[in-house]
């Protein structure tokens, strides 16, 4: 178990009081046994890592090493990424979690849930009985694929050009954030950071909003649930206005993913060249030729969907079936499917704050406001306006100059972006509940 001990208002800490040498559980009947390991996961050492590619070196083909995470959506992306790094065979990893974090996306679409278990839930006092139910339901679960994309963004060659993160309630980039995220300058003077994507990525409002919850964030998942809302009816209120159509020049579709190594390849400085004649999914510049599709109006959001899940178990693909985003006649696209193991990546726009938030509803027509942009395996490339075009200006001048992003639940905010790329890795392997209620 790879444990973010902050998770939950700390409450998934309890988990790093499993003995060192680790907890032997063994089921009624003799069923089955397994032996259960923690280890945090922000470890400099990475003693955890390496424990899971020692005991993956010392498995049997057909018997897989099971990794559980602890923490929210972040963690789970992070104990990918350390394990793709770490050049560990997937095909021989089980990924699960407990979710502890506030949304538990990831938890939704596997089965376990989107909130943790309740304070005393180890059973301490009782040789820590209540992991039981836990080993009992990783051992009885299904295994699916599940797809990993890789997402790059650049920057322009500027003093200006800048990431922020959100750390103790300030805005930020220290030399922790430039090694936990893949920051580079290159030689162009431009900045460059590449990241794995496990469940989504997002531009615009959603990303501004949970921008803004890192910094009011609690040490308690219940207060957690509470700022995110008040943040959310802030910016409805008094931060509504539609960006994407004054910061994004087009998007378009780049050669497949064979063509090109890694994600940041397709910015088209790096490397090799994209080529010009790239497909474009959706332009906004009244200068694209006619044929060209054009985004609808100016929306507040644009997301990119791995999984039929965000905010806490909203199907937003699902629901939005009605309108599609661009001026394309593809009615096709309406009625796509989506699937967390299908090499597909879902792109849809929110035209306004009040229609992403209306998906709390659940309930179709109600919700289902997403408009949707497009659906295949990429490689994508974003591009964005030039600082100095007028439409940039008026869409950035009421945050101060700042492209709000998120990948995963991790919130950022980028000054003066040129391109982001967004291409598939990899195929791992997750754990899918099969029990009726998640490890009760």
């Amino acid at each position: 178990i790879l444990v973010n001990p902050k998770s939950g208002g700390n409450a998934a800490g309890v988990l790093l009081e499993l003995p060192r040498e680790g907890q032997l559980v063994q089921l009624p009947g003799g069923r089955a046994s397994a032996t259960v390991f923690s280890y945090p996961i922000a470890d400099a050492a990475k003693e955890g890592i390496r424990h899971l590619a020692a005991e993956v070196h010392a498995s049997t083909e057909g018997d897989p090493v099971r990794c559980i995470v602890a923490g929210g959506d972040g963690t789970v992306m992070w104990a990918i990424q350390e394990i793709l790094e770490a050049e560990i065979p997937t095909d021989r990893v089980l990924v699960g979690t407990i979710p502890f974090g506030t949304g538990n996306d990831f938890g939704n679409v596997t089965g376990w849930g989107t909130s943790g278990p309740a304070r005393g839930f180890l059973r301490e006092a009782e040789g820590f009985a209540g992991l039981q139910n836990y080993v009992r339901a990783w051992l009885q679960a299904d295994a699916a694929p599940y797809d990993i994309w890789e997402f790059s963004v650049l920057t322009r060659s500027s003093e200006n050009a800048r990431f922020e993160f959100i750390e103790n309630g300030k805005k930020v980039c220290t030399d922790k954030h430039i090694a936990r995220h893949g920051i580079q300058r290159l030689p162009s003077g431009q900045l460059e950071m590449s990241k794995y994507v496990c469940n989504y990525v997002g531009f615009g409002l959603d990303a501004r909003v949970g921008f803004g919850f890192d910094k009011l964030r609690q040490n308690n998942r219940a207060l957690n649930k509470g700022v995110y809302v008040w943040e959310g009816i802030k910016k409805l209120l008094f931060k509504k206005k539609g960006v994407i159509g004054h910061i994004v020049d087009s998007m378009q579709v780049l050669p497949s993913s064979s063509s090109i190594g890694a994600a940041r390849d397709g910015h088209g400085v790096v490397d090799k060249p994209a080529p010009a004649d790239a497909p474009v999914v959706f332009s906004t510049s009244q200068a694209a030729p006619p044929e060209t599709p054009q985004l609808a109006g100016n929306p507040v959001s644009l997301l990119f969907l791995n999984i039929p899940s965000i905010s806490g178990g909203l199907d937003i693909w699902k629901w939005s079936t009605r309108k599609l985003g661009t001026s394309s006649d593809d009615k096709d696209l309406l009625a796509v499917r989506q699937d967390f193991g299908d090499g597909r990546l879902e792109c849809l726009s929110y035209r306004t704050g009040a229609g992403f938030y209306l998906e709390q509803a659940r309930t179709p027509p109600i919700s289902g406001q997403g408009n949707r942009i497009y659906s295949g395996a990429g490689p994508l490339r974003i591009n964005f306006r030039s600082p100095a075009d007028a439409e940039y200006v008026k869409g950035t001048k009421h945050c101060k100059g700042r492209t709000y992003m998120q990948i995963d639940g991790e919130f950022f905010s980028v000054h003066e972006p040129e391109s982001v790329v967004i291409k598939h890795h990899a195929s791992i392997r997750v754990i899918l509940n099969s029990e009726v209620k998640a490890c009760c």
